[in-house]
């Protein structure tokens, strides 16, 4: 019996997938279905610092990228979440300022309530807190 080598399987890890996405552009082209590469990414989910070779995606190559969007949830190569909650963040902040208040004035928002809406979990509770801090 031949030993595993971890080295071994990771080589053979692109050309199953080349072959997969080879397979995928025949079907897609005896369907007459349009595949747009450019709109398309190629994310391996790994802990290795090392990047995997690129794939293609009939005569284009995907391109690679370090955090996706999937189902409105943003994943990131090492699977950490990491970009999903700075993103969801941001929108947090930007939603909780009012209108027409000036660039400095941030909102207060408790850790509790801010979790909830991060992970899209309902609350029955009143989001925003009356008090506005103005920074200098």
């Amino acid at each position: 019996m031949r030993p595993f080598s971890h080295a071994a399987a990771t080589r053979s890890r692109p050309a199953l997938l080349q072959s997969q996405l080879n397979i995928t552009h025949d079907w897609l082209t005896k369907w007459r279905i349009k595949a747009s590469a450019p709109k398309s990414h190629h994310i391996t989910f790994a802990l290795r610092l090392e990047t995997c070779p690129s794939v293609n995606l009939g005569r284009d190559k995907l391109p690679q990228s370090t955090c996706v969007k999937y189902l409105g949830f943003y994943l990131d190569r090492r699977m950490t979440w990491k970009d999903h909650i700075k993103i969801s963040a941001m929108k947090l902040i930007f939603v909780s300022k009012p209108p027409l208040a000036p660039r400095k004035t941030v909102r207060t928002i408790s850790f509790q309530q801010t979790t909830g809406i991060l992970f899209h979990n309902q609350t029955n509770m009143d989001i925003w807190d009356t008090t506005v801090v103005i920074c200098q």
